[in-house]
């Protein structure tokens, strides 16, 4: 399984990981951004069930 966290409004060309890499404009996180997107999306899997 792959996540691929976006932006608010991010254009549906750039949706897929590959095609997100030819966006020149993207807003990309740092260090500690990405620390805690990584939290939030951790934490909804452990308290989500799966059905």
């Amino acid at each position: 399984m792959h996540i691929v966290p976006r932006y608010p409004n991010t254009p549906r060309k750039y949706w897929s990981p590959m095609e997100l890499n030819e966006w020149a404009e993207a807003p990309k996180g740092i260090g500690n951004e990405i620390t805690e997107v990584c939290l939030r999306i951790k934490e909804y899997l452990e308290v989500t069930p799966y059905d």
